[in-house]
């Protein structure tokens, strides 16, 4: 691995290697910047160990598909392009964020991980503007913290399929596109909607949410809304949310439970 000591780029450099169990000496990557596609299509990639990846500012797509890698320590300080950098790694089950750089995109980054439990710190994704897709099929995540999400713009299909109970949407003003940002989400029972101010596109945002039972929107989350966002969903939740539209120049918030 010391052949790549100085290497600044290792842009899709083992793409598709499809060799035997793979262990990688990471400790030889310390001036690389550029790491897209690195190990995309390493199913049998296992571990890196001694990982050095400092420096690395864009991971697009850096371990997409690497299905047998269970965990990854380390830190990515300087990151800030990361769209499907674990998409497809179905074996993750946990991953420390915390030494992570503030990204500026990360759509699918953890897309079709459906093993992973837990995210430790979200607030790598304080100034991110894209997560569409980012935790879509994530089918054993049960907690995203929204509350660090106050650059987000492009929210499709973010939560969709994952067994989130609730959301904290504190942050969630600037979120233009939601369309099926919480589709699938079975387990999902409560929102806040009132600080969905900024949505343009809502199209199916809580289809087949079957057990919603309980939303908050004002009159500016409500607006935004059409008559597809609650598809499927609690047949109640589906009446209220109509027949509260029709009276909408004459209520500030709407509280449905």
């Amino acid at each position: 691995w010391s052949i790549f000591d100085k290497a600044e780029y290792l842009d899709s450099t083992f793409q598709n290697c499809d060799c035997p169990t793979i262990k990688v000496d990471g400790s030889y990557f310390g001036h690389v910047d550029n790491a897209h596609n690195t190990f995309n299509g390493m199913s049998n990639l296992i571990e890196i160990y001694n990982p050095s990846f400092d420096k690395i500012i864009k991971a697009n797509g850096m371990f997409d598909g690497c299905r047998n890698l269970k965990h990854i320590d380390t830190s990515f300080d300087h990151l800030r392009a990361a769209d499907s950098m674990f998409k497809n790694c179905s074996s993750l089950e946990k991953i420390d964020t915390s030494y992570f750089g503030d990204v500026e995109t990360a759509s699918e980054i953890f897309y079709n991980c459906n093993s992973l439990k837990e995210i430790i710190d979200f607030s790598f994704f304080r100034y991110c503007d894209n997560l569409s897709f980012a935790f879509a099929h994530c089918n054993n995540l049960q907690q995203i913290d929204g509350s660090c999400f106050h650059s987000v713009t492009n929210a499709t299909c973010m939560c969709m399929g994952t067994p989130i109970t609730s959301f904290d949407s504190s942050c969630c003003n600037l979120v233009k596109s939601a369309n099926d940002m919480f589709r699938d989400c079975k387990n999902l029972k409560y929102i806040d909607l009132s600080n969905f101010k900024s949505i343009s596109d809502a199209s199916n945002m809580f289809k087949n949410c079957t057990n919603l039972d309980s939303i908050s929107l004002d009159i500016f989350s409500s607006s935004a809304l059409d008559d597809n966002a609650f598809n499927s969903t609690n047949r109640e939740i589906e009446d209220a949310f109509f027949a509260l539209k029709n009276k909408i120049k004459d209520v500030d918030l709407f509280d449905m439970e």
